[in-house]
């Protein structure tokens, strides 16, 4: 395993190279994904530039969201007939934690462990017990990169020492190659159940999916993306409920014409976005301008069943494995 760890203002970076041809790039920022590259091409949409990457505040390119990870109606929840109130946005409801989002933060390299099958970095971050969220909570991120797969295992572990919802998350968006759009590509998602949303996009329950939103057998993003494009999602951005919640372990794949991503996790949901709302002005991955459907997320995510469902008690921990392996596809 090649490794090089260098700074770039300040905030520390570190570049796994292994021998199936897969380049993983790690940041304190917010313990995340700077850039993954495969067969001698990126697999990930982000900033071209270290330093946007680093100051970027609203799309969280590859770095790890939380405590609560998606939207609260107006930052309200309670513990235990206790009312606290999230930071709130201009629209007044909480989107990823708001200001204590933990992509904002800056995480320590607790170890660098290498052997010759595998090299482990773990990031530790400790969030502060405040008036809007009452525990100590201790995050761990751990990637893990196989050295003759072209493969990595990413761990998110947080444990608080009070009741508090968490639902941790990473943010990394993908285009497998440099593709000027995701609509060809396809996906499939065992998952029955989506997540319903009221004209303020907070989730008001689940519900079955239908022609627009299924994908449970595999076929084309773009397939049926014009039904959301022109409303206040504008494309898609779902949580998407996988089938058996009591398996613990759940897959996907995401493959255009050449590459091949297959996705397991031991996640109850994953949240689906494509961009649909760029920041047209940034240069991104590939030297271009970011634009609309140029690239998606696949968050790992607990189901959409309200904050109660996030409730971790003190002492136990929330815990979450997502596998990210890629292939090249035969021609």
């Amino acid at each position: 395993m090649k490794i090089r760890r260098y700074q770039e203002k300040g905030f520390e970076f570190l570049e796994l190279s292994n021998e199936a041809g897969l380049v993983l790039t790690l940041s304190s920022v917010g313990a995340g994904i700077a850039s993954i590259i495969y067969d001698g091409k990126s697999m990930t949409h982000a900033p071209l530039h270290k330093e946007e990457y680093i100051s970027d505040a609203g799309n969280f390119y590859g770095k790890t969201i939380g405590p609560v990870a998606g939207r609260v109606e107006k930052g309200i929840y309670e513990i235990d007939g206790k009312q606290y109130r999230f930071p709130v946005a201009k629209n007044g409801n909480t989107l990823h934690s708001d200001s204590l989002n933990y992509a904002h933060r800056l995480f320590k390299i607790s170890s660098l462990e290498e052997n010759i099958e595998e090299t482990v970095v773990t990031f530790i971050y400790r969030q502060e017990a405040d008036e809007a969220f009452p525990g100590n909570v201790d995050v761990e991120v751990a990637y893990s990169l196989k050295e003759k797969q072209a493969s990595f295992d990413m761990v998110i572990k947080a444990t608080p020492d009070h009741k508090v919802p968490l639902n941790l998350t990473n943010h990394v968006y993908f285009n497998l190659g440099g593709d000027e759009d995701i609509l060809d590509y396809e996906m499939e998602i065992p998952a029955s159940k989506i997540a319903h949303y009221d004209d303020k996009l907070i989730v008001d329950g689940l519900v079955e999916v239908d022609e627009h939103n299924s994908f449970k057998k595999k076929h084309k993003i773009g397939d049926h993306i014009a039904f959301y494009a022109d409303g206040a999602l504008g494309g898609y951005d779902h949580g998407f409920v996988f089938d058996g919640l009591e398996e613990g372990s759940h897959q996907l794949v995401v493959e255009n014409a050449s590459y091949r991503l297959h996705y397991v996790t031991s996640a109850e949901a994953v949240q689906i976005y494509t961009v649909n709302f760029p920041q047209r002005h940034k240069l991104c991955t590939f030297g271009k301008e970011e634009s609309r459907y140029c690239a998606l997320t696949l968050e790992p995510v607990k189901a959409p069943l309200g904050i109660e469902h996030m409730m971790v008690d003190k002492g136990e921990s929330f815990f979450q494995k997502t596998t990210f392996a890629f292939s090249k596809k035969e021609k």
